[in-house]
């Protein structure tokens, strides 16, 4: 359903764009591409049509002088990157920087070690033992290093203490001491948080004299390495940067290639990493990129935008690819999203505090600074260091931040039972993303400069990939809380025909338009490659910008690699094609959001059964927004219990289900319809063969209509799914 009163018509024919990822062509262009590189490309720009130019330039670092962050240059000495100095086949995790707190006189990282005999309660054992604790320890040369200590857990008296190791090279430390009571070890320094850096091997060791044999230590060997890129039983204490580093070549070779199979990447860290930092040195030494960039572009009239990735806070992957935190990270680890335990999650900033935002507004100040700068483009539907998790629990759970909490208790009341909902929590870390983009506004509205969105149209279309938070578009736009909005489906939806066929983009499209919000649609050209079908690349992209030019969009994206395929004929046709395009193509027809009785405040509880045995919690299927492009699957049966706050008047129920992007896959064939009323379950109605009978068109849901009635709750079961293996939910609402 249109937008009423909706005039759609562009006021100018559609511009094209390139979306130019600096920081990753310096890796991987050869030959290298510098100031020279920079006014060719804009040039170009000028000689064949491009209009605009966004340029990535900061993340966790900086391609261009920063007083807030790390720059491209300082790769090589990022106080949280990877220990490059450890013995082939190494592998090092972090365990954080943090101030050091008030009355203590040193800090580091801990485990708290309870004796056997004291049992459960913590009771003071018949006997004193005594330990030996080992280590091997390097710190950067510095007038307090590191040392190796034993601590009394309740009163804090140290009970042993090793020499300081101020030292480059690693040296062994041991402690002995006495203890009949809980204990901490671990490896401390007086150092301050922004001069130390301590490295520990994985000989790190603790044993009782009368059992030698029996490691105390839960990963005292570091084998035990997780996707949080800290070891489970370490906790930071106070000041100072911790690598704790492991042999991979410990690890069984079976377990080995299952866990680490690109094990031959792990010997970079017995180099320098100089061969693909190289690039990123020469960049900073060939001058500020930002500022050349912005000057190309003033001298060709090319509107630049500064492409900011403000979720972007740290790469937590294993080598080769390097590992860090940005500087605001580094200094501030108490803003760091957990997991339920209080893990703290790497590269995840809470935007909940508003310290955060602040940050991350002071980054947006600093791009207006350059010259030639038009605005700032953000990108906010994924995080790199998520989608290089590897591990989909990690991407779920670390959702937890005590500012994040409070939002929660306030709102839904603390859970009795401590399970949050992920869902809610995603929904709060949205809110705040929000919040922070609502404290933008002024900012840009006093600078002149203009606010490019780059997002999915749907706020799940990446949520596997995103975890950390939730932001509908439609609301963005409709607040006008951007100036311009790229639609970038990247992985599908990139071409003309998903743009014809998708109601989110469609309907994403005439909110633009009614809000006044300048819209784009994001050709993913640096995926064409992939396609075996697809011989000339060329042509192909000269086609898909000419037919996007026929839709209602103000500027077309090309996700460039233009620097390494020869393809400037083409995009000078294809800027030709738009000059020249007619008029927008007007649909009617597309069909409005689910609207529904059935949201977060309505329901108290959703409970998918995924036909396996396994119960969580789905509200996504309820969440009452965009129901085209978010997704849960699950085996080809599934049931989902829905119960409600109070009782609500139904006559209703539809679904969504199948996957858009996979045509006429995965839906709802067979499946039965039952009310909760009275505390007991009526039958409401079934669908049979329900895909065929709507024409295998997945945008249209499945409709089952009965007598209203006061119902408590819901409960959809599917029998058989259209697929041998998956099914695919989007949405349940009702009327």
């Amino acid at each position: 359903m249109m937008l009423a009163g909706v005039v759609f018509a562009r006021e100018a024919q559609p511009k094209l764009q390139i979306d130019v990822d600096f920081f990753d062509n310096l890796a991987v262009v050869k030959p290298y591409c510098g100031s020279n590189w920079i006014d060719r490309f804009f040039a170009d720009c000028k000689a064949h049509g491009v209009k605009r130019v966004t340029w990535r330039c900061s993340a966790q670092i900086a391609n261009y002088p920063t007083k807030l962050n790390y720059t491209v240059d300082a790769v090589q000495t990022i106080r949280s990157a990877a220990d490059e100095r450890r013995f082939s086949g190494a592998f090092a995790v972090k365990v954080g920087v943090g101030r050091l707190p008030s009355g203590k006189t040193f800090g580091g990282i801990r485990q708290r070690v309870v004796p056997k005999e004291c049992g459960r309660a913590g009771a003071r054992p018949s006997r004193r033992r005594e330990y030996m604790f080992r280590g091997m320890v390097s710190s950067d040369a510095l007038p307090s290093g590191a040392f190796l200590a034993a601590i009394d857990a309740a009163s804090g008296a140290v009970l042993a203490r090793s020499d300081e190791v101020r030292s480059f090279d690693m040296q062994r430390r041991e402690v002995r001491f006495a203890a009949d009571k809980p204990f901490d070890v671990g490896v401390f320094s007086a150092g301050t948080e922004d001069g130390i850096h301590v490295f520990v091997a994985d000989a790190l060791s603790l044993r009782a004299l009368d059992a030698p044999d029996e490691e105390l230590l839960v990963n005292g060997g570091m084998e035990e390495i997780d996707a949080f890129m800290e070891p489970t039983a370490w906790t930071q204490d106070g000041t100072c940067f911790v690598t704790l580093n492991g042999d991979v070549m410990a690890v069984p070779e079976k377990e080995r290639k299952t866990r680490f199979p690109n094990i031959h990447g792990f010997d970079i860290l017995n180099h320098p990493y100089r061969e693909r930092t190289e690039p990123l040195v020469r960049a900073a030494e060939d001058g500020n990129s930002l500022a050349l960039a912005g000057q190309a572009a003033k001298k060709y009239g090319i509107e630049l935008y500064a492409w900011y990735d403000p979720f972007d806070d740290g790469r937590k992957c294993l080598p080769p690819v390097k590992v860090w935190a940005d500087k605001f990270m580094e200094v501030h680890p108490e803003y760091r999203c957990t997991d339920k335990d209080g893990r703290a999650r790497w590269g995840f900033l809470c935007f909940a505090c508003p310290e955060v935002r602040a940050h991350k507004a002071a980054v947006v100040r600093e791009l207006f600074s350059f010259e030639g700068v038009t605005g700032v483009a953000l990108k906010t539907h994924y995080q790199h260091n998520l989608l290089w998790g590897w591990d989909s629990k990690v991407q779920t759970d670390c959702l937890y931040h005590p500012a994040i909490l409070a939002r929660y208790d306030a709102r839904w009341g603390k859970p009795q039972d401590g399970a949050y909902s992920a869902f809610k929590l995603r929904q709060l870390h949205g809110e705040a993303v929000m919040e922070w983009l609502r404290e933008l506004r002024p900012l840009f509205a006093s600078s002149g400069k203009r606010l490019c969105m780059f997002q999915a149209p749907s706020p799940f279309l990446d949520r596997t990939n995103t975890c950390g938070w939730y932001l509908p578009p439609e609301k963005i736009v409709r607040e006008k809380l951007c100036d311009d909005f790229l639609i970038e489906p990247r992985w599908s939806g990139d071409h003309v025909k998903r743009f014809t066929e998708s109601a989110s983009v469609n309907r994403l499209v005439a909110a633009c338009r009614a809000s006044g919000v300048g819209v784009g649609f994001d050709f993913y050209y640096a995926s064409v490659g992939r396609v075996p079908a697809i011989k000339d690349r060329g042509a192909f992209l000269v086609e898909q910008v000419a037919g996007l030019g026929r839709e209602d969009v103000d500027y077309i994206g090309l996700y460039e690699e233009i620097c390494l395929h020869n393809v400037w004929p083409q995009i000078g046709q294809a800027a030709k094609a738009l000059a020249s395009a007619p008029p927008p193509t007007i649909r009617s027809g597309i069909p409005s959001a689910a609207d529904g009785k059935l949201s977060l405040e309505t329901c108290s509880k959703v409970i998918l059964d995924d036909g396996r045995g396994s119960v969580a919690e789905a509200c996504e299927l309820v969440s009452g927004e965009n129901v085209w492009d978010g997704l849960y699957m699950s085996p080809t049966n599934a049931q989902a219990t829905i119960f409600f706050n109070q009782p609500l008047e139904l006559s209703e129920v539809i679904i969504y289900s199948g996957h858009l992007s996979w045509v006429n896959k995965c839906p709802v064939e067979d499946c039965t319809i039952e009310g909760l009323r009275g505390g007991a379950w009526h039958s409401l109605g079934a669908l049979t063969k329900a895909n065929a009978l709507k024409g295998n068109n997945q945008e249209v849901p499945n409709v089952c209509r009965f007598a209203q009635q006061n119902l408590e709750g819901l409960r959809v079961s599917v029998t058989r799914g259209g697929h041998p293996t998956c099914l695919v939910l989007r949405a349940i609402q009702a009327r």
